[in-house]
């Protein structure tokens, strides 16, 4: 009784220190003016990504020098198979056709488009700051510029307002005809949701041990044909 009492004490433990893991609060900012700079911060701790610090160059040891010896004969090295080579593939579209390999392709990239929409959900962007002052050899060469930059710009900043919750923005595109070169700057803050990610890659996985294979996918594709042809008679 003592030893499973010590047993679930320390599954318990093991449970509370995964739990606790998933809700730790993860932030990530990065930043660029003159240079660029990234942080991660986890719980209260930051990691510098970007930029690194210099390590100091280490003086060179000097090289012992040691005797000759005589050059064995090399055996020739012996070429691995890979799992997945390029005659597996045409064999298994040879065997099961290619319009179920390409269904099988499409089941994945659904599962794949479905994992990264909850991946997008577990990360908040807390602030997105920008600013682009566009300059050019004339006034004419800056405002088309500017209607280039402004035309791919703010459709893209559409497209991730869509996909991710921004609770903050403030993007500034403006020609500047006083200045003789172009200058930007950006900050952008995020807060990642640890258990989220953690649940949307469960999920990926229990996907991808129950995907079909190409054969059952072509034996189900096989069976939807003749059932519809069944109908058509």
């Amino acid at each position: 009784m003592l030893a499973l009492k010590i047993i679930g004490f320390v599954l318990l433990g093991l449970l509370a220190l995964v739990v606790i893991l998933l809700l730790v609060p993860v932030r990530f900012r990065v930043r660029y003016t003159e240079e660029l700079s990234a942080v991660l911060w986890v719980l209260f701790v930051p990691i510098r990504l970007a930029p690194k610090k210099e390590q100091p160059d280490k003086p060179d040891k000097p090289k012992k020098k040691t005797p000759a010896k005589a050059k064995k004969a090399e055996k020739p090295k012996k070429e691995k198979k890979d799992v997945l080579s390029l005659k597996q593939h045409t064999k298994e579209l040879k065997e099961n056709g290619v319009a179920a390999a390409i269904e099988w392709l499409k089941e994945i990239a659904a599962h794949v488009l479905k994992a990264a929409d909850r991946l997008l959900a577990a990360i908040t962007v807390t602030n997105l700051f920008a600013r682009v002052d566009i300059a050019g050899e004339d006034a004419a060469q800056t405002a088309l510029t500017y209607g280039k930059i402004c035309g791919a710009a703010y459709p893209a900043l559409g497209v991730v307002e869509s996909k991710l919750k921004v609770k903050k923005q403030d993007v500034k595109i403006a020609p500047a005809f006083c200045l003789e070169k172009t200058r930007f700057g950006f900050d952008v803050r995020l807060k990642i949701s640890v258990w989220r990610v953690a649940v949307a890659a469960l999920i990926l996985l229990v996907q991808y041990i129950q995907m079909p294979t190409v054969g059952e996918v072509k034996q189900r594709r096989l069976q939807r044909i003749q059932s519809q042809n069944k109908e058509a008679i």
